[in-house]
């Protein structure tokens, strides 16, 4: 199947493409979730960063610094 990575879909049944070929239903749904898949993995490889993951471990000890001297509401 090929894939139609951000493509602009014209969803009537049966629709008609611009090189002329015709996408069901069903191949539009397999293509949309092979689109969201691949965003999805662009998201887990950047929040799997050691940099992102050494930030947010700095965050929370600067919470947890704050929260003794100052109250939170």
């Amino acid at each position: 199947m090929a894939r139609h990575k951000d493509y602009d879909w014209n969803l009537p049944e049966g629709s008609v493409t611009a090189d002329g070929t015709r996408h069901g239903w069903d191949s539009i749904k397999i293509s949309l979730l092979m689109d969201i898949r691949d965003e999805l993995k662009a998201l887990n490889r950047t929040l799997g960063c050691y940099r992102l993951a050494r930030m947010s471990n700095d965050i929370n000890k600067i919470d947890k610094r704050l929260a003794k001297s100052v109250k939170l509401r």
